[in-house]
């Protein structure tokens, strides 16, 4: 359940990235907007972040550069010559800043601390929703399906088994069934 949770408020929080840069081309989003497609982008998988980084210096750059962008945008004031309001009032920041909280709030309850703290909220929520899960896993492309599978992988419970075997046996993509049977492997089940 939270695995779902983050990627949507993370995909929120890049479309409010996207409006800021949109209603105000002057404000540093880039740089922001590329470090969070680094992160969550659809092929990115905790190996691929591992091999690269050091997950709690990822955790603190992202919570940095939404917070950066956030006080930049304090002080930002709008290009249009008929509104001369900062753009601190308007809509399209109240979006950003309560998004980025948000994202915050959840990169410190989920993660905060202990890298696979993510990992075990997942894995402790998982036997109950297994059927539910398995059913949406299906809704997204296989990229995403890959990475929400990553705290699947070294979990125990006979139905996290059980849906890495249907994977292995059913998954309409490759690199999906040969995920599935390689954690099966690697967890001697």
């Amino acid at each position: 359940a939270s695995g779902f949770a983050g990627l949507e408020l993370f995909a929120r929080l890049r479309q409010a990235l996207l409006a800021v840069q949109y209603y105000l081309p002057t404000a540093p989003v880039a740089p922001v907007l590329a470090l969070h497609d680094e992160v969550f982008g659809p092929h990115v998988t905790f190996e691929t972040l591992e091999s690269e980084h050091e997950k709690q210096d990822i955790e603190g750059l992202l919570i940095n550069a939404y917070q950066n962008l956030k006080w930049a945008l304090l002080n930002a004031e709008t290009e249009e010559p008929e509104d001369e309001e900062p753009f601190f009032l308007s809509e399209h920041y109240a979006t950003y800043a309560q998004l980025c909280d948000e994202a915050e709030t959840f990169i410190n309850q989920f993660v905060g601390g202990n890298g696979w703290e993510a990992h075990n909220v997942i894995e402790r929520a998982f036997p109950p929703l297994a059927d539910d899960f398995a059913q949406r896993l299906a809704t997204f492309p296989a990229p995403l399906q890959r990475r929400l599978l990553d705290p699947v992988r070294w979990h125990d419970d006979p139905s996290a088994v059980a849906l890495l075997r249907q994977l292995t046996a059913a998954s309409p993509h490759p690199d999906i069934r040969a995920f599935a049977a390689r954690a099966l492997a690697e967890t001697n089940h």
